[in-house]
């Protein structure tokens, strides 16, 4: 998907993650490169698994943008183009934050689609194990608080735990077969 008033809806409003994969030019078709293709086999493996985000592939700046549609650019918190290209991000919504992929884009037998769907969703659990550390702590604080809402952010903060301790273990094993 390009970066449109449909992609920032559901960013903003619907709050879906999102993986983006930053290219110098607008791509008329996403498979030009092959780092486009990555992306969307990882979004392929990560949908029949419950995991949704949405898949984009774009400019940092695009002057063909509608009014209201602000600039993945700024979405992303990139004030400075990059040096090289493409870049690899992931997006949770929730947070309104952005990481970079931690390793180079430039060789194909160092990443697969495995490894960046591991790697994104590992990066948005522990988001999230943070986020909601931070509400339980809230609560807390909050002596009056809802005991119950207490304790389901304490059940899924177990689950995502959980979740984390599988994908992290699943993700050193891919990297370490791709070496």
């Amino acid at each position: 998907m390009l970066w449109s008033k449909c992609t920032f809806y559901l960013l903003d409003k619907i709050n879906e993650n999102a993986l983006v994969l930053v290219t110098e030019d607008r791509l008329a078709d996403p498979q030009e490169v092959w780092q486009g293709l990555l992306l969307i086999r990882a979004y392929e493996m990560l949908r029949p698994n419950g995991i949704y985000m949405v898949p984009i592939i774009a400019p940092l700046n695009d002057e063909t943008l509608p009014a209201g549609i602000p600039q993945l650019s700024q979405v992303l918190g990139i004030e400075e183009a990059p040096t090289t290209y493409p870049k690899l991000y992931v997006i949770n919504a929730r947070e309104g934050t952005a990481v970079e992929y931690p390793g180079p884009l430039d060789d194909i037998s160092m990443i697969s689609p495995e490894l960046l769907m591991l790697w994104s969703r590992r990066t948005i659990l522990y988001q999230d194990i943070k986020y909601i550390k931070t509400k339980v702590n809230e609560l807390n604080d909050d002596f009056e608080g809802d005991a119950q809402q207490a304790v389901d952010y304490v059940e899924v903060l177990k689950q995502l735990k959980e979740e984390l301790k599988i994908v992290k273990k699943v993700h050193d094993e891919v990297k370490e077969a791709l070496k």
